[in-house]
């Protein structure tokens, strides 16, 4: 009995001491609104979006970009980036290089290129034809939620414990 408490009580500290190693900065929920600046209500745009509408681009990221100093963030294991313009949406496979800079926390730049369709850089986006817009530089974030699973796995853990006592208590 003992053999088996000491070979549980080794392996439970060698996944937590694993786990800690790969432990990465937490995922957050983020939003950038952007202002269309310059849209023909007679000439209309691809989007048909005029001066004064809005559009959206969100998705998931790594909180570390939100930091002191400038840092980048690219896209793909885990970071997700979708941009809504009045109803056609784009992704960060749609542009495999696509990026966002911050500095201290505020956006500064934002790449993301479709040809022909929709482009963004520095803080403008454009249509690349009738529409021009600014993103604003403030990010709305919010927590990720904390998966249901990693709470199944601490309430199995919290019954194992228990399990555990009872025994002693018995013995």
């Amino acid at each position: 009995m003992k053999a088996y408490k000491t070979a549980l009580l080794l392996s439970s500290a060698l996944c937590m001491l694993l786990g800690m190693g790969t432990a990465s900065a937490v995922l957050v929920n983020y939003t950038i609104t952007g202002t269309v600046t310059a849209g023909d209500e007679f000439d209309t745009n691809a989007f048909n979006l005029t001066a004064g509408e809005t559009i959206t681009a969100y998705g998931v990221i790594d909180d570390s970009v939100f930091g002191t100093g400038a840092h980048t963030a690219t896209f793909g294991s885990g970071n997700t980036l979708t941009i809504d313009v009045n109803g056609t949406f784009f992704t960060h496979a749609d542009d495999t290089a696509a990026s966002l800079g911050f500095a201290d926390g505020l956006l500064t730049d934002f790449d993301f290129l479709v040809v022909g369709t929709f482009s963004s850089y520095f803080l403008f986006f454009d249509d690349q034809d009738l529409m021009l817009g600014d993103w604003n530089p403030v990010v709305a974030t919010t927590p990720v939620p904390v998966p249901a699973a990693v709470w199944l796995f601490g309430s199995g853990l919290l019954g194992l414990v228990g399990v555990a006592r009872r025994r002693k208590a018995i013995v």
